[in-house]
């Protein structure tokens, strides 16, 4: 099958319309590949999600696959994985005469090969699939920065967990790679990933369909990377679910990675983190919105990403009041960084249903709070190409947060015309008067932005969106 790619390779640069009718560019961001299906760096057909299957070398269309011993460790090497031994794991395997670091000799179940998990171990798992209730436990190992915990898929190779529970949980523990392997469901339940009070991790490469959530981590997490996976078609919840009550999180990173098709956000984080940075990734076609931060996000940065096609809302900032005694308390969000992103609100629901996003905003910010007395501080919003409908780009829920907000250097659309940009309790502004109950907004344009091929048709096929923008006029041009 051909692949799509809609969004590759994209020099993402916010545009505006200079005196002369030319582009003008106010700023420039490095490239960074895009895709909508299926995450293929060198284009050639594998990768994560990809109808050929994964890939050894993402960024070298002639490596595959490999087949020897020493083609893995020159694998390991390239990744920076040095683990002090190896098990394979392979349904035709033996658990009573499987040996350590002989790819000959696996063993058969993920029980067996699990209880070898120790810090400097690394599980290697070949071509084949492994059901069951809760598939991989990793709980209380806490290994050195040295010696992590690797669990591995052979390169080039699809190994599937399938759970009606949770396919990996990582539990109180840290410094722990899972890398490469495939996570699904049985019925329709449980979780890809669920992470609860553990640092050091880092999940890369996993594809993750079919769930309740994909991704799943709560409490207390820290130094936490989830890097170039593919989040799709969870039906129970958000994509990328994370979230604190009394124990905050800290540094989490979310990047490169295809999000789309899940039952509610994209992305959600409910509760105090701070360094969080969402970064470089495509999140479309879900449900609710694309990231939805509540409840104390602070010091977080949301760059380099196309967040396009989803229902309702690009990004929101909201505070909430929940059930008494549940442990979800709201709390300021500041300091948030929000910049050269593409926010793109269209017309038709995905599903080829109703007009549901056409009068949602963009960027949303807002208190629901019984005190009315959350505050959203310096966020700043910079660079973005922010488009909808014939919904606000930006909706504030009270002049507050409006007045503790700047915009900068945007381009800003809205298809139903320029004189109801922004919205604050059913008061319309204009690009004009946005300015006098914002903190700062400078140098913000109002512009049709001019992507290569992009239209509310297409809702129902976001292989058909093309955010390309022109190259930029050199000087003296």
């Amino acid at each position: 099958m051909k692949i799509t790619y809609a969004i590759a390779a994209a020099f993402i640069f916010i545009a505006a319309i200079d005196a002369t009718g030319g582009m003008a560019t106010a700023s420039a961001n490095d490239s960074v590949t895009r895709h909508v299906l299926c995450i293929d760096g060198d284009r050639d057909g594998y990768g994560v999600a990809c109808d050929n299957g994964a890939d050894a070398d993402d960024a070298n269309p002639d490596v595959n696959s490999i087949n020897s011993m020493s083609q893995l460790h020159q694998w390991m090497d390239k990744r920076g994985y040095s683990p002090e031994v190896m098990y394979f794991v392979c349904p035709d395997g033996d658990d009573a005469t499987a040996a350590a670091g002989d790819i000959n000799r696996p063993f058969a179940t993920v029980t067996a090969a699990s209880r070898r998990l120790r810090p400097g171990a690394c599980l290697v798992f070949r071509e084949g699939r492994w059901a069951g209730k809760n598939m991989l436990a990793i709980v209380g190992m806490r290994a050195p920065r040295h010696r992590p915990v690797l669990v591995i898929a052979m390169p080039g190779e699809r190994p599937t967990l399938q759970s009606t529970g949770s396919c990996i949980e990582i539990r109180n523990s840290g410094n722990i790679i899972i890398d490469g392997l495939v996570l699904t469901t049985i019925d329709g339940g449980g979780h890809g990933v669920k992470l609860s009070q553990s640092g050091s991790v880092r999940l890369r490469n996993l594809e993750i369909f079919g769930l309740s959530r994909g991704i799943f981590g709560s409490q207390g997490l820290g130094d936490v990377t989830i890097s170039s996976c593919v989040v799709r078609d969870n039906g129970g919840s958000h994509g990328i679910y994370l979230g604190s009550r009394d124990k905050p999180n800290r540094n989490i990173l979310i990047e490169n990675c295809l999000i789309y098709r899940n039952a509610m956000h994209g992305i959600q984080h409910n509760g105090r983190v701070m360094g969080m940075t969402i970064e470089g990734n495509s999140i479309h076609s879900n449900t609710h919105g694309g990231i939805s931060l509540l409840q104390g996000v602070c010091s977080s940065v949301i760059r380099n990403n196309i967040i396009f096609n989803n229902n309702k809302q690009a990004i929101i900032l909201h505070c909430y009041d929940d059930k008494p005694n549940s442990g979800i308390v709201a709390y300021d969000q500041n300091d948030n960084l929000v910049e050269d992103n593409i926010l793109w609100v269209g017309r038709y629901d995905w599903r080829k249903g109703s007009d549901q996003p056409a009068s949602h905003a963009a960027v949303q910010l807002s208190d629901a709070t019984a005190r009315q007395d959350r505050r959203m501080n310096n966020n700043i919003f910079r660079r973005n190409i922010i488009t909808t409908f014939e919904g606000p780009a930006i909706l504030f829920g009270k002049l507050t947060l409006a007045a503790e907000t700047v915009f900068e250097d945007n381009v800003i659309y809205r298809s139903a015309g320029p004189h109801r940009l922004g919205e604050c309790r059913q008061q319309w502004y204009t690009i004009k008067t946005l300015g006098q109950i914002t903190r700062r907004f400078e140098g913000n344009h109002y512009s049709r932005p001019a992507f290569r091929d992009v239209s509310v048709t297409y809702s129902d096929d976001p292989t058909r969106f093309d955010f390309h923008l022109p190259t930029p006029r050199q000087a003296g041009d």
